[in-house]
């Protein structure tokens, strides 16, 4: 599994729902849930920008909603799951990446 590479929106860094989930073993309704219950406390760190998108599937199609997380709504994110190694290996990634982001984005001419 790669590592997550978080893309520029509206001049933050951010990184898609579903990544997280994925990278969580984790079902993204679930990861939604968690954003969900914890709204507020993640309203803290940021506006949480929520898209859809259609998909089309075997049944026909079928919207998915997915949060765009900025770099403390990931860090809170994992907070919130039980440690294992691979959500452990997970947290150590994500700093490297968004470490990286922000040095590649700094290199860059203006």
């Amino acid at each position: 599994m790669g590592s997550i590479v978080p893309q520029v929106i509206s001049g933050e860094f951010r990184v898609d729902s579903r990544v997280m989930a994925e990278r969580l073993e984790n079902k993204h309704k679930s990861v939604m849930e968690l954003i969900g219950k914890n709204a507020a406390l993640f309203s803290d760190f940021g506006g949480v920008p929520f898209e859809t998108e259609t998909l089309q599937t075997k049944g026909g199609r079928q919207e998915v909603r997915f949060a765009l997380l900025n770099e403390d709504q990931c860090y809170f994110l994992l907070t919130l799951v039980r440690n294992s190694k691979k959500v452990t290996a997970l947290k150590a990634g994500l700093v490297l990446a968004f470490r990286e982001a922000r040095e590649m984005a700094q290199a860059r001419p203006a």
